[in-house]
């Protein structure tokens, strides 16, 4: 089976960002219906109120090395926590969820195993999952967030679609304004837009999301960003169809 679809669900949309270590059991059950028919898919979260604190806390980054191995391992335990209460909401949609952890993020072999595995996994009929983590390099630690983890599966494995699933309805022109999505962006405006920006949290925010989406788009694959609480448009998301959110194609 060929992997079709790579979602990341949002760490904000399955946590309460407001409560540390808090998750969003009810979101994650929504999520999890609405993606349980979706086939060749491989899903990655986020964080949220789990791992962000600890890492920006300890001084982890996705953008240099720390050499504090309890910061480091306090994150790690504190996503295989969230992975696992959103694994059992899964479970209980009907998927077989498979996790595994991005360990080396720099490192190109690694990539290059986790497209195989994710291709196994699919053939065997489970569902592979992974995560935001912090992975060890250059005789360190370093964050790897899950807009990364898409680029570098997407890279390898080259799906029709990557849904980026948020607590909020798409790239928005108003921060303030849910009704300000902006539908459709090239991939240089993309860039452009994600200059003007400044990262909020240990993966550099909607900023950092915009860039590695446009990224993923120059590799000929279409990328939309909109709302996790909608069923109907992660629906048409993974189903071919046109949701309501954001569309990143490339320039």
């Amino acid at each position: 089976m060929e992997a079709e679809l790579i979602v990341k669900v949002g760490g904000s949309l399955i946590t309460r960002k407001s409560e540390p270590m808090r998750a969003d059991v009810e979101a994650m059950s929504l999520v999890a219906r609405a993606l349980s028919g979706a086939r060749g898919m491989i899903l990655v979260h986020g964080g949220g109120s789990f791992g962000h604190p600890l890492a920006v806390a300890g001084g982890l980054s996705s953008r240099a090395i720390s050499r504090d191995a309890a910061a480091a391992s306090a994150t790690r335990m504190a996503m295989h926590e969230l992975s696992l209460i959103f694994m059992r909401e899964l479970a209980l949609a009907g998927l077989r969820p498979f996790l595994f952890h991005p360990s080396q993020p720099d490192s190109p072999a690694f990539w290059d195993w986790a497209a195989s595995l994710s291709l196994s996994l699919l053939e065997a009929g489970a569902t592979p999952v992974t995560h935001g983590d912090v992975g060890v390099t250059g005789g360190g630690f370093r964050v790897v967030g899950g807009d990364e983890i898409c680029l570098r599966l997407a890279e390898r494995l080259r799906p029709r679609r990557v849904v980026f699933l948020m607590d909020v309805p798409g790239v928005l022109r108003d921060p303030r304004d849910p009704s300000s999505v902006i539908e459709e962006l090239d991939s240089e405006s993309a860039r452009e837009l994600a200059g003007r920006l400044s990262g909020g949290d240990a993966t550099g925010g909607i900023s950092a999301k915009l860039s590695f989406a446009a990224s993923i788009a120059d590799l000929g694959i279409e990328v939309y960003i909109l709302s996790g609480r909608s069923p109907e448009d992660i629906l048409k998301a993974t189903g071919g169809g046109r949701p309501r959110g954001t569309l990143v194609r490339g320039s």
